[in-house]
C-alpha cells in the first residue's frame, strides 16, 4: 500500500478517538490500512536512523584517523571525544595562521622585486612567515 499517512490527520483522529473513548463511543480508527501505514513510517525512520548512523561513524572514523588519536578513541569509538574536536580546532587553527602567513609571502612577492644578495628581503619574507607585520 503506498499511501502516505499525514500524521497530523491521525494526531486529530486519535485525539478524536479518545474523546469519543471518553464519552462511551466506538470509533473505528486501527484499520489494516492504518497499521500499515504507521509500520512503513517506522520502517522509513528505521533505515534513515542506521543511514544516518553509518555516516556518523564513518565521519567519526575520519576525525579520529585525521587528528591522529586513534590513541584516545579506539575501534570501539569509546573515549574521550572531547580531546578529538579540540585537536581538530588546533589543526583548524594552525591551518588559518599557514593560510594567513602565505597571504603576507604573496603580498611581500608583490611588493618587493627578488634579489638573492638583498638580506633585507630575505629578512622580511622571514617575518611574513613567523607572523610580523611588513613595513
Amino acid at each position: 500500500m503506498s499511501q502516505e499517512l499525514d500524521i497530523t490527520e491521525l494526531r486529530e483522529t486519535v485525539e478524536a478517538a479518545g474523546e469519543a473513548w471518553a464519552d462511551g463511543e466506538h470509533i473505528d480508527i486501527v484499520t489494516p490500512a492504518t497499521v500499515l501505514a504507521l509500520l512503513s513510517r517506522v520502517e522509513k525512520a528505521e533505515r534513515s536512523c542506521r543511514l544516518l548512523g553509518t555516516i556518523i561513524e564513518r565521519d567519526g572514523k575520519n576525525l579520529v584517523e585525521l587528528t591522529n588519536s586513534q590513541d584516545i578513541i579506539p575501534e570501539d569509538g569509546d573515549g574521550d571525544w572531547e580531546v578529538v574536536w579540540e585537536r581538530a580546532q588546533e589543526m583548524k587553527d594552525r591551518l588559518e595562521q599557514a593560510e594567513q602567513a602565505v597571504a603576507r609571502v604573496h603580498a611581500l612577492n608583490n611588493e618587493l622585486s627578488w634579489s638573492p644578495n638583498n638580506v633585507a628581503i630575505v629578512q622580511r619574507y622571514r617575518d611574513a612567515l613567523d607572523g610580523e607585520p611588513n613595513e
